[in-house]
């Protein structure tokens, strides 16, 4: 029966890693579609694509066809399938590059910034990393804020995170920086991962890459990439430490070191790692070889840690402390996908900010005694489960949990079978823990029962017309508390803050227990949501630390599809055109109800700017426009247009409608142009104009 079992089970293994070979295969077909979309304007990328998807037919056909027997030519060919991924991976990065060549977030252009200091031997911490923004075209929404409404300006990471650059930047190559040094660090990532990770488990890497989260990431700005591959070296196999050679764990310690210098991330796994690596070491071999062991894999750790950042830490030891410990001070504005998100966007628990962070600490002490008293039940956590923790801080990224996955993977595939039992839970561990639970969860609980102290009530906006985005906002604000408040005001349009927004009316100070009207304009073109989506309107407070929400605002409910949808041959003046204007919902199913107000207007996109458009709108004086129609009772509106000046430039025509209470324009069609020309001899007629109008598919 154990024979058959395990027949059973390598047979099944097996069976996995073809799947996951047939899965690459298509990953690279894939990368090959993606870069289809780039062969017209560079000419190079057709071989690669072509390449690209060759490989990945090649990889299917000999995964499951049997085309060879032998496994070194079957291993060669996954190789290839490896450096393919990579390389469509880069080039499809380079697109991107091309296309938006702007830093996606402040911390990529923090750390190039700061590279550029260090590169001239200057400590970049007490040094304002305020010109990063403009030199690496970085959005304003691409900031981190403060509760106040200021932009971070502190360098925010350990040394590493910007020393990485400097030899690069002496050898005189910065353009793009920081997404190279990005997209280079996650193939050595998956390429050392690939390496590290057991046969069966090998394509994992080429799938995560491939992942859209994780390109993102790479080219986006989140250079969390950069301490994957040390820390791939510190944890492999941290459970057979004692068993290794003493440089190796030295080595390990140094990896580890390295890995804590680049982000903190790294930093939360670190108590889970030590107590791991302690109690496997004192139940194999007694508690003073553990610490010796702890000693010469931490020891190195430290002296790397120490060595990266020492040239900062001495010569300015507050201003370095400041910096890297700015992403764990209250003062941010709360983000993420974690608990947090019931604040944010159900207006639930903004009132106390600063108690996310404190039941934060209070679960990793839960945690950390749960793990080591049920040690080695939870061992293959080590690395992946702290993450989870952070969906209880006020600032909980998708990246805490999504980064150290690779890391993750190998850890948990290089460690040893578990023997024996479960040792008994001390009890002293078991009521530390209960201990330090209750207080997570009455922190935890504490904070989501306490209400934002303000209100938020949207009143009106104000749009930029045909331009389909919001500029003003106007707010009713409540001080609901006994103490007096200074709101500052953002807005969140899909999932991320915009800058804060200006107020020209309202009180700086609200009182206690009073109401205000507050304008509010935005601050730049990016911080004006569009027409086309909803937004929420956000007060926050900084003493205390409050978060209040207003109900989402959706300006466009419903809007209008123009027909046709193209005319596509040159309409002779004098000849009229019919546009059918139906009112739909989101969904683009009719709105029938009689008697909304559809507008159309005209306006002529010339080469030199704007210029009045001269069609006749439904009998209205030449170059009147927007014309109103009222729909039917099918929801439905007829315009007729003529033209009366043939130009080579054409007519481009929008229907939209308008708000009944704030009288802003939204719901805008598709644009529709026509280019009019002379007239011609039996060509006069309507339906006639009518059959030279070619409508395009919708």
């Amino acid at each position: 029966m154990s024979l058959l079992s395990d027949d059973l089970s390598r047979t099944s293994d097996h069976l996995s890693e073809k799947v996951l070979w047939s899965v690459v295969g298509v990953t690279l077909v894939g990368w090959s579609f993606q870069l289809f979309a780039y062969v017209d304007t560079f000419r190079w990328v057709t071989p690669v694509q072509l390449s690209l998807a060759g490989v990945g037919i090649v990889l299917l056909l000999t995964s499951w066809a049997h085309i060879t027997s032998s496994p070194r030519i079957e291993r060669l060919v996954q190789h290839v399938g490896l450096v393919a991924a990579m390389a469509g991976f880069a080039v499809w990065a380079l697109m991107q590059v091309r296309t938006a060549p702007g830093y996606g977030t402040d911390e990529m252009a923090f750390n190039q910034y700061a590279g550029q200091i260090a590169a001239h031997f200057h400590n970049p911490y007490p040094r304002s990393m305020a010109p990063a923004f403009p030199a690496f075209d970085v959005s304003p929404n691409g900031y981190t804020f403060n509760l106040n409404g200021a932009p971070v300006t502190a360098l925010s990471y350990p040394a590493l995170s910007f020393l990485i650059y400097v030899p690069f930047l002496w050898l005189h190559l910065h353009a793009q920086l920081g997404v190279v040094v990005n997209v280079v660090a996650w193939i050595i990532a998956a390429v050392t991962a690939y390496r590290l990770l057991p046969t069966p488990l090998k394509p994992v890497p080429i799938l995560l890459s491939a992942l859209g989260v994780f390109m993102g990431y790479s080219v986006g700005g989140v250079t969390d990439v950069v301490y994957l591959t040390p820390l791939m070296l510190a944890v492999h196999r941290f459970d057979q430490l004692g068993d290794m050679a003493i440089s190796r764990v030295r080595w390990k310690g140094v990896a580890l070191g390295l890995a804590l210098s680049v982000k903190q991330t790294p930093w939360i796994m670190l108590p889970f790692l030590v107590g791991a690596i302690f109690v496997e070491e004192r139940r194999r071999a007694g508690t003073r070889p553990a610490f010796r062991v702890l000693v010469d894999y931490l020891g190195p750790g430290a002296l790397a840690f120490a060595l990266v950042n020492a040239p900062f830490a001495l010569t300015n030891p507050h201003a370095w402390l400041r910096g890297i410990l700015t992403p764990l001070q209250n003062t941010l504005v709360p983000a993420g996908q974690g608990i947090i998100s019931l604040a944010l966007y159900l207006g639930i628990g903004g009132g106390q900010l600063r108690l996310y962070g404190l039941s934060l600490a209070a679960a990793a002490v839960t945690a950390w005694l749960a793990f080591i008293a049920t040690y080695p039940r939870f061992k293959a956590l080590t690395i992946l489960g702290p993450g989870a923790l952070m969906l209880l801080a006020a600032r909980s990224f998708d990246s805490y949990l999504l980064m150290p996955v690779l890391p993750g993977l190998v850890a948990m595939s290089g460690l040893r079978p578990r023997e024996g039992t479960t040792p008994r839970i001390s009890r002293r561990l078991a009521f530390s823990a209960v201990g330090s639970a209750v207080a997570a969860a009455s922190l935890a609980a504490v904070a989501l029962v306490s209400r934002a102290p303000l209100t938020v009530d949207i009143q009106s906006v104000r749009t930029t017309g045909q331009l389909a985005t919001i500029v003003q906002i106007d707010a009713q604000v409540t001080n609901t508390t006994s103490r007096t408040l200074r709101p500052t005001f953002t807005i969140d349009q899909g999932g991320s803050l915009t800058a804060f927004w200006n107020r020209v009316a309202g009180p700086t100070f609200l009182a206690p227990h009073h109401r205000a009207h507050y304008t509010l304009l935005a601050p730049n073109f990016f911080a004006q949501p569009p027409l086309t989506g909803g937004f929420q309107l956000m007060a926050f407070t900084s003493s205390p630390a409050t978060v209040a929400v207003s109900a989402p605002f959706v300006a466009n409910q419903h809007h209008v599809q123009l027909l046709p949808r193209a005319v596509n041959r040159t309409v002779p003046i004098g000849r009229p055109v019919e546009f059918r204007a139906q009112v739909v919902n989101t969904f683009n199913q009719p709105v029938r109800r009689a008697g909304i107000v559809v507008y159309l207007g005209q306006i002529v996109y010339t080469q030199s700017g704007l210029a009045y458009g001269q069609a006749v709108i439904n009998g209205q004086p030449v170059g009147a426009t927007p014309v109103q129609a009222r729909t039917d009772a099918a929801g439905r509106v007829t315009f007729r247009v003529m033209g009366t000046v043939a130009s080579h430039d054409p007519v481009y025509f929008e229907a939209n409608l308008t708000n009944d209470v704030s009288r802003y324009p939204y719901g805008y069609s598709d644009i529709v142009p026509i280019r009019f020309g002379p007239t011609r001899t039996g060509a006069t007629s309507i339906d006639g104009a009518v059959r030279h109008c070619v409508c395009g598919k919708a």
